[in-house]
């Protein structure tokens, strides 16, 4: 019975749906208001069956990102690039998400998103506010005040001298 019943044994093919976003990385965890941040995201299909997705990043609850209708075949991985311009981000703190929409019949949906913690957004400072500038302004007044004193003191030592010596040459 039992030579009989493996003999008779049909062979079934289980179908599984299921999007991972396996990592995020970013170029830069510390920016100026201004800078541009490139998201890395690599997603995986760790299905049996090839899929059509969409996947998001965030910066807090607001949107990165999209790209729509990725194509990924089974057992594949797959790196996207998103590129945040934080020019209109207030400075401060954010959590950066990316969410891969899920697939019809998945059921493994907890691996769908990544947070990968906090980068700052500070503000960046006006050419004119920076060290270097004040310092460079400094150096510029002081070396024009030097300057000036001495051509200041130049003519008077002149004049002393001119001075001197005209009445010299009246005396002799």
């Amino acid at each position: 019975n039992i030579i009989h019943w493996l003999l008779r044994r049909e062979i079934v093919d289980v179908i599984v749906h299921d999007i991972s976003v396996v990592t995020l990385f970013l170029s830069s965890e510390n920016v100026d208001k201004g800078d541009l941040v490139y998201i890395e995201v690599v997603v995986a299909n760790e299905g049996t069956e090839d899929e059509v997705f969409n996947v998001i990043t965030y910066y807090g609850e607001k949107i990165v990102g999209l790209k729509r209708d990725v194509l990924l075949e089974a057992g594949r991985n797959l790196t996207l690039t998103f590129t945040w311009d934080t020019a209109d981000v207030s400075p401060g703190n954010y959590t950066i998400k990316a969410e891969a929409s899920v697939v019809s019949g998945e059921t493994d949906i907890e691996d769908n998103a990544k947070v990968y913690g906090m980068i700052k957004v500070n503000l960046k400072m006006p050419w004119w506010l920076m060290s270097s500038f004040w310092l460079i302004l400094i150096g510029v007044i002081v070396f024009t005040f030097v300057f000036m004193f001495a051509i200041i003191l130049d003519r008077r030592l002149s004049e002393k001298y001119e001075a001197s010596s005209l009445s010299n040459s009246i005396r002799v």
